[in-house]
């Protein structure tokens, strides 16, 4: 009998790397500890074991003592950060499309989570769910961290809040919901399952030009992450070139 590694493509580690590497943590240690073997910035598009990954969120989320970790990490660039997922979120022509090509691509970036978006007027359900059997408090980091970047990706959209007519999210065993932060929603509940539900506004978006704005500044920001690799390798002479490159790219999208 076969048994399947449920695995996760690296970038999805890449929001918590950069915040903890901006705060001088020993990140080497921490994705050491929870049995990660590559660093995220480097290879985004390596397979990882899910539960690594799952482990990795918790632990560090309780080392640095912030329940609400998954959330603070997500910026501006932390969706394009997760590659061939956000190059698809950023495909579409509004949200509600950006969403659908995601449900399309996750098959191949996560084995065993489900992302599902049914389009309906003025809006759409978005499900998300864990086929593991994983910690509740694992569980729930997961979730929000998904949450998060689906609110960042609206926020791209230049949409405004609340982003959500609902969200229903599995609880922390000790926090619970406490860490969503208030204005996302107009209701917040707790999951009666392992399931996560977003009930998505997308009324106000009509915002392809949004859209591709937010595509251009992910093609720059892929650039400049591709300098910070040279930089590191001792590449000057090609750091110098990209970074011509990068100057000249940023005066066409402004």
């Amino acid at each position: 009998m076969t048994a399947t590694i449920p695995l996760i493509r690296a970038g999805a580690l890449f929001a918590f790397v950069e915040w903890l590497e901006a705060r001088g943590r020993p990140v080497d240690e921490y994705l050491a500890a929870a049995g990660v073997p590559c660093d995220p910035l480097t290879d985004p598009g390596r397979s990882l074991p899910l539960h690594s990954v799952m482990a990795f969120i918790r632990a560090v989320a309780e080392r640095e003592d912030r329940p609400d970790l998954a959330w603070q990490v997500v910026g501006d660039a932390s969706v394009a950060g997760l590659g061939a997922l956000g190059r698809a979120a950023f495909g579409g022509a509004t949200v509600a499309e950006g969403l659908a090509a995601v449900a399309r691509t996750m098959p191949d970036y996560c084995t065993h989570e489900t992302f599902a978006f049914t389009e309906r007027a003025g809006g759409g359900i978005l499900e998300v769910a864990f086929a593991v059997r994983t910690h509740p408090a694992s569980l729930h980091h997961a979730q929000l961290y998904t949450l998060a970047l689906v609110a960042a990706f609206c926020a791209a959209a230049h949409a405004r809040q609340p982003y959500f007519e609902e969200v229903v999210l599995p609880p922390h065993p000790r926090f619970g919901l406490s860490q969503v932060p208030p204005g996302v929603a107009r209701t917040l509940r707790a999951a009666a399952d392992l399931r996560m539900a977003l009930d998505v506004i997308t009324a106000w978006n009509g915002a392809f030009i949004a859209i591709a704005l937010a595509a251009s500044l992910m093609l720059a920001l892929g650039m400049v992450a591709s300098l910070l690799v040279l930089a590191r390798a001792g590449e000057l002479s090609a750091v110098l070139a990209g970074t011509m490159r990068v100057s000249t790219l940023a005066f066409v999208i402004l």
